[in-house]
């Protein structure tokens, strides 16, 4: 269920952004247009790695596997 809610909030974010910048400025030319368009998904990847990165190390710690992943005889 947590991951299919991400999907579709950043699904709505993307969207609301893109729409949003259209608010905003009364023309853009298609290049500007690509850009963002292309740009949005990158910064909801980059959104949700700082917010669930922090959060799943501590749930690790908390759980006390965060010791056994370092444990581990991986190079």
């Amino acid at each position: 269920m947590g991951l299919r809610l991400v999907t579709v909030v950043q699904i709505l974010v993307g969207a609301g952004f893109v729409l949003g910048i259209g608010l905003f400025f009364r023309h853009i030319p298609n290049s500007v247009a690509l850009f963002v368009s292309t740009g949005v998904p990158v910064i909801n990847i980059i959104l949700v790695g700082l917010i669930l990165g922090p959060q799943l190390v501590a749930d690790q710690k908390v759980t006390e596997g965060y010791e056994f992943l370092w444990s581990l005889r991986v190079p």
